[in-house]
């Protein structure tokens, strides 16, 4: 028995040792998003979040109006992006008394009594938090001062609304990690 259990380990080793090692070349760049302590404002039949005009806020026509962080990283083009890892500071639960206001539909600059129009979206009858992540990020390529990169974007959402409990759970600190294996030769 201590002979099968020793083959099939020496076995397992030679066959393991023979594979590429994965992301060997693998690297990583961390940050910390620190948000302001939030207040709730009352107005109307909606509750609006307030951060001191730190902050950008989403502005999806009939889906919650809620505060985010833009932060854009560069890397070589041609870099692999492997992974995005975010993990939050302690994450508190307030039950609202009234819903979080949603953003309005836009208005035409050209028209002078344009009324805005406030509608709630299907979003509102949802048990899921919205948005659904901490974070969103998309990739793109551009130039930077004349060289070539790869453009992280990431919106970091300090704040999540669970519509149909009417309940907002927020964070005062978001990290994140992200590795990437860089190109071999950078253009």
């Amino acid at each position: 028995m201590e002979k099968n259990a020793l083959s099939l380990f020496l076995i397992s080793m030679l066959f393991l040792s023979t594979l590429p090692a994965l992301g060997e070349n693998a690297e990583e760049k961390n940050i910390t998003l620190k948000f302001p302590e939030m207040s709730l404002e009352e107005k109307n039949d909606y509750i609006f979040l307030e951060y001191n005009n730190s902050l950008s806020f989403s502005s999806l026509p009939t889906q919650p109006l809620l505060p985010y962080k833009a932060k854009v990283m560069t890397f070589p083009f041609g870099t692999k992006i492997e992974s995005i890892e975010v993990k939050t500071g302690k994450v508190k639960i307030i039950k609202l008394d009234k819903k979080i206001h949603p953003a309005p539909n836009p208005v035409p600059l050209n028209t002078e009594n344009a009324k805005v129009e406030i509608k709630e979206g299907r979003i509102y009858e949802s048990n899921e938090a919205y948005p659904s992540d901490w974070i969103t990020w998309n990739m793109g390529a551009g130039i930077e001062n004349g060289v070539h990169v790869i453009f992280l974007s990431i919106h970091a959402f300090p704040a999540r609304y669970i519509p149909a409990k009417n309940e907002l759970l927020y964070t005062n600190e978001i990290k994140i990690k992200v590795k990437y294996e860089p190109p071999e030769k950078p253009l």
